[in-house]
């Protein structure tokens, strides 16, 4: 008598409506924002920058691009609107 296997589907997203990101290395979170890594450790515990994911199964963390891509739009967005300053001579 042949035995029946039971496998178990799981609903699939298409690829092209699955929302994909990059991890991104402190290295590269640097180089997108210009900051120093103190600087982005400083403005995460002020809760002024996205924090980072810790990755499974050792101590390594990254950032999601994503995040870090709003973070900055946020930045130019805030600088957009700020009057810029004008002395009078």
């Amino acid at each position: 008598m042949r035995s029946q296997k039971t496998t178990a589907t799981t609903a699939l997203i298409p690829i092209e409506s699955a929302p994909l990101t990059r991890l991104l290395r402190i290295r590269e979170v640097c180089a997108l924002v210009g900051y120093a890594p103190a600087s982005l450790y400083r403005l995460m515990e002020e809760g002024r920058f996205p924090r980072q994911v810790k990755l499974p199964g050792g101590r390594s963390v990254r950032w999601r691009e994503d995040h870090v891509r709003a973070w900055i739009e946020g930045c130019l967005l805030v600088g957009a609107a700020e009057p810029k300053s004008t002395e009078a001579a």
